[in-house]
């Protein structure tokens, strides 16, 4: 009897699993169904906008392009000004250091002095300790000091300096 009710259980849990995978391909197919028509409608929608994002795009690019234009554009323009400062400021510095030098029209006559009172004193110490070796052994020496005091420090440049008018060829 208990062999019988054994049979009778496993051809019930035989039956259910056949009916569980019957309902769990119905429910794929079912998905699949949907998944299938989902995606037929999102090819439909990118089919549909994709002349749209092209342009987008043409857009974007054309947007850059103009951009690095402009840009171009102004550094262009501004590099006459900037030409015209380096050259102001190139002129400044030569004519702070002198008036234009031509050989034929120019002369001077320019003493330049320099003088100073300086005092050095120099001390020496012999058998001073001044380092020590690879093996620690102390290394002796002489060693010296030397102090330098400048108490007056002068220059001076005297004297005169003429430019003639340039005319005609700076070197004839």
């Amino acid at each position: 009897m208990k062999a019988l009710n054994a049979q009778m259980k496993n051809a019930e849990n035989a039956e259910m699993e056949s009916q569980r995978a019957q309902n769990e391909t119905a429910e794929n197919a079912e998905m699949s169904a949907e998944n299938a028509e989902k995606s037929a409608e999102h090819a439909e929608t990118l089919r549909l906008l994709r002349p749209a994002l092209r342009s987008q795009r043409a857009q974007s690019a054309l947007e850059y392009v103009v951009v690095a234009a402009a840009v171009a554009a102004a550094l262009l323009a501004m590099a006459v000004y900037m030409k015209r400062g380096f050259s102001g400021n190139l002129r400044a510095s030569a004519d702070s250091v002198s008036e234009q030098y031509h050989p034929k029209h120019s002369s001077s006559d320019i003493t330049q002095t320099f003088s100073s009172d300086t005092k050095t004193v120099s001390t020496l110490w012999p058998d001073q300790l001044v380092g020590v070796n690879e093996r620690d052994e102390p290394i002796f020496g002489d060693t010296m000091e030397t102090a330098t005091t400048i108490t007056k420090d002068t220059s001076g440049r005297t004297g005169s300096e003429t430019v003639g008018a340039l005319t005609g060829d700076v070197w004839d």
